[in-house]
């Protein structure tokens, strides 16, 4: 995930083959779908990290209905752990 602008993040695939190295412009899902499927690293720039800290921090959750409350509780209640291993 190489940027964020206006609430949009932005990707790019790397791929290298034959001492090649190219990087294609993607979609953020399908980055992270093919680097899931294929077992590919996947990377965050520290300018999106920073980004979206600052975007996090200052925003109330939109869904105020009770189950958008429940998922707020349980979202919070997670420890990077319950992801597998990191």
């Amino acid at each position: 995930i190489c940027d964020l602008k206006n609430n949009t993040y932005f990707a790019l695939i790397r791929i290298s083959h034959k001492n090649n190295d190219m990087a294609i412009d993607a979609r953020p899902s399908d980055a992270l779908a093919l680097s899931l499927r294929v077992g590919a690293p996947i990377f965050v720039s520290d300018k999106v990290i920073k980004k979206s800290e600052l975007t996090a921090r200052g925003g109330e959750p939109e869904d105020k209905s009770e189950k958008g409350k429940q998922w707020t509780e349980m979202l919070k209640s997670l420890d990077p752990e319950d992801f597998g291993n990191t």
